[in-house]
This record gives C-alpha cells, structure tokens and sequence, in this order.
C-alpha cells in the first residue's frame, strides 16, 4: 500500500524536477491591444519546472525592458 502511494505522488513529483521529463509546461503569451493580437508566444515542454519558471521570469524582463526602451526612445515635443 505504501509503494503504491510513494509511486503515485512522489514520482511524479520527482519528474517535474527532472531535467527532462514527459509533461506538457507551460505556454506563455504576451497579447496587445486585445486578445485577438498575440505580441510573443513561448512553449515549454519537457524540461524541469524551475527551468520553465526561470525561462518565464526571463521573458517578463525583457518585455519590461523593451517597455522601458521603447518609453525612453519616444518622440519627445516640448
């Protein structure tokens, strides 16, 4: 009884924090204007949840980046 409760959720938890492993991920999407504009999509599959989570937190930075550079390089009128 006890392996079969360490093999059902254990497991699996392991797998999540394998390098490679078999689940779906996550797919990120950055929209525009409304949701019918899709401005940036990212899949992630197969690799270690903190890798996903890493990779997520890279693509905000570089979208907040872009933000600020685009706000920084505007057509400024006094």
């Amino acid at each position: 009884m006890i392996e079969r409760i360490i093999y059902r959720f254990f497991a699996p938890a392991g797998a999540l924090l394998a390098d490679h492993n078999h689940f779906r991920g996550i797919n990120l999407v950055r929209f525009g204007a409304n949701l019918n504009i899709m401005l940036d999509r990212k899949d992630y599959e197969g690799i270690s949840v903190l890798d996903q989570y890493n990779f997520s937190i890279d693509m905000y930075h570089s979208i907040t980046n872009i933000k600020k550079s685009r706000a920084l390089t505007g057509n400024w009128n006094w």
